[in-house]
């Protein structure tokens, strides 16, 4: 069996890749502005949060991992990965 069957939907933070879109605005405006600063700053990549087999589809989007994880006010790391696990 595949283990993508056990951890579809998990929430997980990488760096941004070229093909990634965001469902919403507020998000598309974040990812646009960190691509800005960044290559201002020199730096050339920011983490997004992604769902495990949704490809492309940002959650979330900030500056570092840490910052990505406090995006998710009111719930612990874990907590939020199991929600965005079991929501479909």
């Amino acid at each position: 069996m595949s283990q993508l069957r056990f951890t579809k939907g998990t929430l997980y933070i990488r760096r941004f890749r070229e093909g990634d879109q965001a469902d919403s605005i507020f998000d598309a405006v974040r990812m646009a502005a960190n691509q800005l600063l960044n290559k201002r700053n020199g730096k050339d990549y920011f983490y997004v949060a992604v769902r495990r087999g949704h490809p492309g589809t940002v959650v979330a989007t900030g500056r570092s991992k840490r910052d990505i994880q406090r995006c998710f006010i009111g719930r612990s790391w874990q907590s939020t990965q199991k929600f965005f696990r079991t929501a479909k």
